[in-house]
């Protein structure tokens, strides 16, 4: 009995091995989703407004609130508003989505070049965009 119990236990540990090295095996050739929206889904107005959070790293108080409400007023949906971890000189705009086009109406809607946009991927922050006003916050075409 104690034979038959060992042998079993033997080849359930070998398939289960055998699962997970084939499951492994998949993972690593598998490719990165996509994040990006399609064309059809934004004509059918899937989240159409621009969701991003505002961030100040100019050291200047009260200007991400002001910020904020200048975008809503455009049209955006503002979702969060705090500081950035360290100041900044130059405002940035980075892309959490490698979703272009919300990046581009952004930096037009407040007059940013668009060699001021970063794209760094967080899906996990469930927004489009993180706008950073730095120092230059003066320059930009917002009513604060």
């Amino acid at each position: 009995m104690n034979r038959f119990i060992l042998k079993t236990s033997i080849v359930v540990c070998s398939l289960l091995s055998l699962f997970m090295l084939l499951s492994f095996i998949l993972r690593l050739n598998s490719s990165p989703m996509n994040t990006n929206l399609s064309e059809k889904s934004e004509s059918k107005g899937f989240n159409k407004k621009i969701q991003l959070n505002v961030l100040n790293a100019s050291g200047e108080s009260g200007i991400a609130s002001k910020t904020r409400n200048h975008l809503r007023s455009l049209g955006f949906d503002v979702v969060e508003i705090g500081n950035y971890d360290k100041m900044i000189d130059s405002t940035i705009i980075i892309d959490r989505l490698g979703d272009n086009t919300s990046s581009f109406k952004l930096s037009k809607a407040i007059g940013l070049e668009e060699n001021k946009i970063q794209t760094v991927i967080d899906s996990s922050l469930f927004l489009r965009a993180t706008l950073v006003l730095g120092k230059d916050f003066s320059n930009l075409r917002v009513k604060l």
